[in-house]
C-alpha cells in the first residue's frame, strides 16, 4: 500500500478547515479509478500529532482518520493522545539524532515520537518492570494512560472504540463523501448511501468555539442525533 502521509506533511497547528479539506480532496481527486484510499496522521518517523497541531485535536483528528472513506492507519498510543516526549542527549537511541551530535539531535531524532506505551501508571507505564527502559516515558503516564481511559466514562480511548465500530457500517464502507468548509476552522463532511442512515461529521480545528449554520449542507435540517463527541464537546451521545 502506497502510504498517504499528506496529512502529516502538508497540514500544521496553523491550517484552515480548507487547507483539510485541499489535503483530503487532492488524494481523493488524483487516486487511480477503482483504488482505495489511505489516511496516516502519526508515525514512528514524525511528531505524533498531538505535538504537531494540539493535544485539544486528539477527538477531532481521530474522528477525521477514521470517518474519512478508505484504510485508517492509528500508530500506537494515538487512541489515548499520547504526545512526544522530550529526550535528553544522553537518552537518544535513534541513529539519525545521534549522528547529529548535541547540539542539532533534537531537529533530527526520531526517538521522541517512539517512547513506550503507556498501559497503566505503574513503573515504566506497565511497559516494562524496568525502571529505565530503552527510551524514557512521558511524565503524563500517571494519568493519561489505557487503564484509565478504559474505566472513564468518557475518553479518547473509548471514542475512538466507537468511531472503530461505526466504521463497520455500511454507509462508512460504502458511502459517499461529501467535504464542506463551513467557517475558518470549522470542517464538515457527510457520508451518505441510499437506504442507509445518513451521518454529518464537524470537526472544529481551533480551540475556540465558532457558530455554523448547518442549512450550508443541509437546506431543510432532520432531527439529528448525537452518535459521538469529543471529551470536551458540550453535546452528549444519544442527545437531539
Amino acid at each position: 500500500m502506497p502510504f498517504n502521509f499528506f496529512l502529516i506533511t502538508n497540514l500544521n497547528a496553523s491550517s484552515t478547515a480548507q487547507d483539510f479539506q485541499d489535503v483530503i480532496s487532492m488524494w481523493l481527486d488524483n487516486m487511480p479509478a477503482g483504488k482505495w484510499p489511505n489516511w496516516v496522521l502519526d508515525n514512528h518517523d514524525q511528531p505524533r500529532f498531538t505535538s504537531r497541531l494540539g493535544p485539544g485535536l486528539v477527538d477531532a483528528m481521530n474522528s477525521l482518520l477514521l470517518l474519512l472513506p478508505g484504510t485508517a492507519i492509528l500508530y500506537n498510543g494515538q487512541e489515548l493522545g499520547m504526545a512526544d516526549i522530550d529526550v535528553l542527549w544522553e537518552d537518544v537511541q535513534d541513529p539519525f539524532g545521534r549522528n547529529m551530535g548535541p547540539a542539532l539531535y533534537k531537529k533530527y531524532s526520531r526517538d521522541p515520537s517512539r517512547s513506550p506505551f503507556q498501559w497503566d501508571g505503574s513503573v515504566s507505564a506497565g511497559f516494562s518492570t524496568n525502571p529505565k527502559p530503552w527510551l524514557p516515558v512521558n511524565p503524563n503516564y500517571y494519568y493519561l494512560n489505557l487503564e484509565a481511559q478504559k474505566k472513564a466514562e468518557v475518553s479518547h480511548y473509548n471514542i475512538v472504540k466507537r468511531l472503530i465500530k461505526l466504521r463497520q457500517s455500511k454507509v462508512f464502507q460504502l458511502g459517499k463523501l461529501k467535504l464542506h468548509v463551513l467557517g475558518k476552522y470549522v470542517l464538515g463532511f457527510t457520508r451518505s448511501l441510499p437506504g442507509e442512515p445518513a451521518y454529518l461529521i464537524i470537526i472544529n480545528l481551533s480551540s475556540f468555539q465558532e457558530e455554523i449554520l448547518l442549512s450550508k449542507i443541509i437546506p431543510e435540517v432532520p432531527s439529528l442525533y448525537v452518535h459521538t463527541a469529543s471529551v470536551n464537546s458540550e453535546y452528549k451521545i444519544g442527545k437531539q
